[in-house]
């Protein structure tokens, strides 16, 4: 699949393989190609709202305070991760993380997997799945 600029993931219909995990396949998966979340397309036919940036406030030496600026609710925020010389686009960064928050949330960077030599961005997540504008964390 990965092959395939225009696929941008999988789809399995039956879970009873899972259940049974021949040989271990589940593990392999989970391990080396689903070690990192994902964020469920956006459906621009139920809502293709505008979602604001949130906000980032330095705590302490590796912590963030993230604060939803939107003015509908969200579901999450979503830690992503791009390599220093890398465009900044939703499109090619990596989520690392998904925090289940409707306002606020603590980020601890220390925390966060996959952030060596990497810029680190939050994004706001609304129940429709849009997805703001990434902002650094500095």
């Amino acid at each position: 699949l990965r092959e395939y600029p225009s696929t941008q993931g999988s789809v399995y219909f039956s879970s009873k393989t899972f259940d049974k995990n021949p040989n271990g396949w589940n593990d392999s998966l989970r391990n080396h190609y689903y070690h990192n979340p994902a964020i469920i397309p956006p459906m621009p036919w139920l809502n293709n709202a505008t979602i604001t940036q949130p906000a980032i406030e330095k705590m302490g030496n590796n912590l963030f305070k993230v604060t939803n600026k939107s003015e509908g609710k969200i579901r999450a925020f979503g830690v992503l991760t791009l390599t220093q010389n890398t465009e900044i686009k939703f499109a090619l960064a990596q989520l690392v993380q998904l925090i289940i928050a409707d306002k606020t949330t603590l980020i601890d960077l220390s925390k966060v997997p996959d952030t060596k030599d990497r810029r680190v961005f939050v994004v706001a997540v609304d129940q429709y799945n849009n997805v703001s504008q990434l902002k650094e964390i500095k």
